[in-house]
C-alpha cells in the first residue's frame, strides 16, 4: 500500500470539507447535489502517487461525509494480483465512491459491478473493509 504524505492530507482535507451542507437533514444521501459536488472536487485533484493517491483522495471523500454527517463509511482496500499494490476507494452505505477512479463509473456504483471491474483489471486478491474513523 502507498503510505500517505500526512500534510499534504491535512491541507487538503481543510479545504475540501468547508463546503457546507445541511447537517440537520435527517440524513445526507448521495442525492444531495453538495455531496456530488465535492467528489468531483476531490476526483478532480491531480494524481500523484506520493502525497495525492488513491489512499489520500479517499480518506478526503470518507472525511467529508463524516463532517457532513454521513454515517456506515467504510474505506476498501483491494491488492493487485501481483500484491505489488493495492487500490483503495470508499463504500458508503453499500455503494462504492472512487474519487481517483478516470472511468464515468465510479459514484454510487454496486459493490458487484464495481468488484467485478476491478477484477476484470487484475485486482483479484485481498479485500479489506475497514470503518472510517476519521482523525482522532
Amino acid at each position: 500500500m502507498v503510505t500517505t504524505n500526512q500534510n499534504a492530507v491535512t491541507s487538503t482535507q481543510n479545504a475540501v470539507t468547508s463546503t457546507p451542507i445541511n447537517v440537520n437533514s435527517p440524513s445526507v444521501t448521495p442525492d444531495a447535489h453538495a455531496v456530488l459536488v465535492k467528489f468531483q472536487e476531490i476526483k478532480a485533484i491531480p494524481y500523484n502517487e506520493q502525497s495525492m493517491n488513491c489512499k489520500n483522495k479517499s480518506e478526503l471523500f470518507a472525511a467529508y461525509l463524516q463532517g457532513a454527517g454521513a454515517t456506515n463509511i467504510y474505506l476498501v482496500t483491494v491488492q493487485y494480483a501481483s500484491n505489488q499494490y493495492s487500490h483503495e476507494f470508499v463504500d458508503w452505505n453499500g455503494h462504492f465512491y472512487d474519487p481517483c477512479n478516470d472511468r464515468e463509473q465510479s459514484y454510487l456504483v454496486s459493490k458487484e459491478t464495481y468488484l467485478k471491474d476491478l477484477n476484470n483489471l487484475g485486482f483479484t486478491g485481498m479485500i479489506i473493509e475497514s470503518p472510517y474513523v476519521g482523525q482522532q
